[in-house]
């Protein structure tokens, strides 16, 4: 294949690979950062298609967990999501210690890809019930530092000068203050560095043959540390990529073989979407690509060298800072406000380029001091930035909002030493796609369980089973066990813990082991781990104030939330509407359903044979009875034994209903359906098959709403003495503007005096992200 093909290749290649693998994100705004034990945490779930950043509608449920340092689930929840956003609050509970804890966020199709693809974040929660100092020692005894050297483009080779990247991270999680060194065997320094932002510098290095070296990491706090810097390579090549103004990229490889003449290729993509694709020639152990900047997309684009037999040996990342973001603009009226005052603000949403936009967005409106700070990312950010790196990235939103040549750099910076992709090449060029284990909950709740045929574990393949949920308006499923002895079952959403009944359907199917409920939450965890926690000791007035008003608040205020249970949008049972339906209070009472069936049901048929009772259901194209059974359903619960329904007590039973022609459902086919309500909704006595097995399950998350006082024309409620130490003063999930980009809120200030931050994330429709921030005082007097 020839030179000029062969990047086209390359392309095709990715360009079929990349469309039959769907990217998902998701991005929590939390309510705050910093949270006591016994409070609530509130979030907003942002769901988008991973490439365009558009709201997505594919997944219905978002999974919520609160991790502990050691990867263990202290709180779940699974979120429903409408149109790309979703809303939910967890409850800290008092067990909870003094630590950081991560909230992380995914779908049951993110699933089938690395969890380091789920949003993550580190929340901070101090008990001051519990464990009051205990931290402490953890920083004491783990001063240590992670110290890492990138090469850009991958290698250190021999001969050939490389940009190395640096980073020193302190226990605390944040960059550190240090000055470094590479020294050679005889301690002489060839190369010598320093952070510009964040304890990240870079600094040029040439390793040379029969040279040994290694680097000397001097701290502005601790003791100089020695460490190993990467292998370096006998043979091979590197990358150098180069702004050269009027808006161009230079991308220049260098090989260790200087006779080198080899065809080689640069291939670069944005969020899996094809941006370049160059071909060239080594000339002198050299070849030279030049990119317009305007081929790239915004955010984080991927370069990748390859040589003539398409095989990946360098790669970079490049940072464009994005161009069409939300501009949020937002002020309160006034800068200064009095207790249980009223709080306005005008919020107008516009694109980059002064054209109004509709978008949705979120507001927290919250107390700062010592221990509550700003937030170091937001949405954008996330989008562009976080979602597409590995690893914890020290005060994101710094490298969006700032356009100084120092943040280009630092940048710049940044993407030499979080460099990764969401796949492998070898996996691109062989077309090998990801294996697919969970599909996207277009249609709401997954329940899947696993049978087995016996104690010792085998899988009971080809099993009937049916799942039902029992309610006013009960859930009826069915599925067919698979060789592995999985069933599956696509279930309507509930919210809330409700019994969920599982039966097998066939009589000689008998195991003395309960079917197996999968886990839908992820047991696999990302590679980030929680910086040392301390117990603010230091900041000890800050905190008891903080202690002090959320008990003040527990006690004379209600939780700040309503629980409430949305009306199912359903209106009808799974088979629709019945054919013909009896409410049994309308008709002459009978003493048993046999005697009800034979004196007023002409769709019912009762026939005994084998000295047992058997039930049909009128076919009504043929104008007969069906020679097969129907579905019987008692409650929504299938029942096969048709002498257990005729022997049921008329007074019970509220409602019968009758569908007279097949049904199909999945494997299923039924002749005919006869549904049988009882008043209580509970089968009222009717004994269950030793088949059926009822298991607690948690459905969605009941609706939260959050509550503050308003005080307005409230005279009385304002010279209240009742006290008003509110920390969180406005949280709302669901704020729109209109087309003309123009949106409004207001709220009340507590008795809580200080410096407040608002906190305003959105997105248009189109995926166009933005953030922004406003402040305000509570004084005394103004």
């Amino acid at each position: 294949m020839g030179q000029n093909t062969l990047h086209q290749d390359i392309e095709e290649q990715f360009n079929q690979f990349q469309p039959k693998v769907l990217h998902e994100k998701l991005f929590l705004h939390t309510d705050q950062e910093y949270y006591l034990a016994g409070e609530t945490l509130w979030f907003k779930v942002y769901y988008v298609e991973g490439t365009t950043h558009r709201p997505l509608a594919l997944s219905k449920i978002a999974y919520v967990e609160v991790l502990d340092r050691n990867k263990q689930p202290v709180l779940q929840a699974k979120v429903g999501l409408t149109g790309g956003m979703g809303k939910g609050a967890l409850e800290l509970p008092l067990s909870l210690g003094s630590d950081h804890y991560t909230i992380r966020a995914y779908t049951l199709w993110m699933k089938n890809f690395s969890p380091d693809f789920f949003f993550e974040k580190k929340i901070t929660l101090v008990n001051t019930i519990y464990e009051a100092g205990q931290e402490e020692a953890k920083v004491e005894n783990g001063l240590r530092y992670d110290i890492q050297f990138f090469p850009e483009g991958g290698n250190l080779v021999m001969g050939l000068q490389s940009k190395v990247a640096v980073r020193a991270v302190g226990p605390e999680g944040k960059g550190i203050s240090f000055k470094g060194a590479i020294v050679n065997q005889k301690n002489d320094t060839v190369a010598k560095f320093q952070p510009l932002k964040f304890g990240i510098g870079t600094f040029f290095f040439t390793p040379l043959t029969g040279q040994y070296y290694r680097a000397v990491i001097f701290p502005a706090k601790g003791r100089p540390v020695v460490t190993e810097i990467p292998a370096i390579h006998d043979q091979g090549f590197t990358m150098q990529v180069q702004e050269i103004g009027q808006g161009q990229l230079r991308v220049t490889i260098h090989s260790s073989q200087k006779d080198n003449q080899e065809p080689v290729y640069l291939f670069a993509h944005t969020r899996q979407i094809a941006k370049v694709a160059k071909g060239s020639s080594m000339v002198n152990g050299h070849a030279i690509f030049t990119i317009d900047k305007d081929q790239l997309g915004d955010g984080i684009s991927n370069l990748t060298f390859f040589n003539q037999n398409q095989k990946p040996l360098c790669e970079r990342l490049y940072f464009k800072k994005p161009e069409n973001t939300l501009v949020l603009e937002a002020a309160t009226t006034k800068s200064k406000y009095t207790s249980r005052s009223k709080v306005e603000l005008d919020i107008s949403t516009l694109l980059s380029k002064g054209i109004p936009a509709e978008a949705n967005l979120s507001v927290s409106v919250f107390h700062l001091d010592s221990l509550q700070t700003p937030a170091q990312g937001n949405l954008l950010s996330y989008l562009f930035l976080t979602s597409e790196l590995k690893g914890e990235i020290e005060a994101p939103s710094y490298y969006l909002s700032n356009n100084t040549p120092e943040a280009a750099i630092a940048v710049d910076n940044l993407m030499l030493t979080h460099g990764w992709r969401r796949f492998n090449w070898e996996d691109v060029m062989q077309n090998n796609l990801p294996i697919i284990r969970y599909a996207p909950e277009f249609d709401g709740l997954t329940i899947a369980g696993t049978l087995k045929a016996d104690n010792n574990g085998a899988a009971a393949k080809g099993i009937p089973v049916f799942l039902a949920v029992p309610d006013t308006l009960p859930q009826f499923y069915g599925g067919i066990s698979n060789k592995r002895g999985e069933v599956q079952f696509n279930v309507h959403p509930f919210y809330g813990k409700r019994e969920i009944v599982w039966q097998t359907a066939t009589p000689n199917y008998k195991s003395e082991s309960a079917p197996e409920l999968q886990n839908p939450y992820a047991t696999a965890y990302s590679t980030w781990k929680l910086p040392i926690f301390a117990f603010p000791v230091k900041r000890q007035e800050s905190l008891l104030g903080h202690s002090i008003h959320a008990q003040v608040q527990a006690l004379h205020y209600t939780p700040s939330f309503a629980a409430s249970k949305p009306v199912s949008v359903d209106a009808l049972p799974f088979y629709g509407t019945p054919d013909k339906k009896y409410v049994l209070k309308e008709y002459t009472p009978f003493p048993t359903l046999e005697d009800s069936f034979k004196e007023y049901m002409p769709e019912v048929l009762v026939r005994k044979a084998d000295q047992k009772n058997h039930l049909y259901v009128a076919d009504a194209r043929r104008q007969t009875y069906f020679e097969n059974e129907p579905l019987l359903l008692v409650d929504g619960l299938p029942i096969f034994n048709a002498g257990k329904i005729t022997a049921m007590s008329s007074a019970l039973v509220k409602r019968i209903e009758v569908v007279n022609k097949k049904y199909m459902m999945g494997d299923f086919t039924f002749f005919g359906i006869l549904s049988i309500r009882t008043y209580k909704g509970n089968l009222n006595g009717v004994e269950l098959d030793p088949n059926v097995f009822i298991f607690d399950f948690e459905g969605l998350q009941q609706q939260r709403e959050f509550f503050a006082p308003r005080y307005e024309g409230q005279q009385q409620q304002i010279a209240s003495r009742k006290p008003d130490f509110r920390n969180l003063l406005y949280w709302a999930t669901d704020l729109t503007t209109n087309n003309n980009g123009k949106g409004a809120l207001s709220f009340y200030t507590s008795d809580k005096k200080g410096k407040y931050l608002g906190v305003i994330q959105g997105i248009t429709k189109e995926g166009v992200a933005g953030s922004q921030t406003f402040t305000f005082e509570v004084t005394d007097t103004l």
